[in-house]
């Protein structure tokens, strides 16, 4: 990591939804982490198959706690779209940032 770096990511939309071939899960987050979407799909499918309660998932997110070890196989997970900030959105979450430390 970089110095001065966070690995504090801010997730904007997960949902899942059943199409005619399967489940799709989309997630939509500031920034990602390696293996960020493998690790939060295979703790959903762990609840779903209730090796995990919700309530677990839940004070692990939010405490920051240690969850059971384990990540989605990549097979079936594919980069649909990425989107980039404008360059007007960039200089505005950096002055935002720069006003929490001050």
């Amino acid at each position: 990591m970089k110095p001065g770096g966070s690995t504090v990511r801010t997730v904007l939309k997960s949902d899942w939804h059943a199409t005619a071939n399967g489940w799709v899960y989309e997630i939509e987050a500031n920034a990602f982490l390696y293996h960020m979407v493998r690790r939060s799909v295979y703790l959903q499918v762990q609840v779903a198959r209730e090796k995990m309660s919700l309530a677990t998932l839940i004070l692990g997110i939010n405490e920051q706690s240690a969850m059971k070890p384990g990540l989605a196989p990549a097979r079936g997970l594919n980069l649909w779209q990425v989107n980039l900030p404008s360059k007007k959105q960039v200089e505005m979450e950096q002055q935002l940032l720069n006003d929490d430390v001050a």
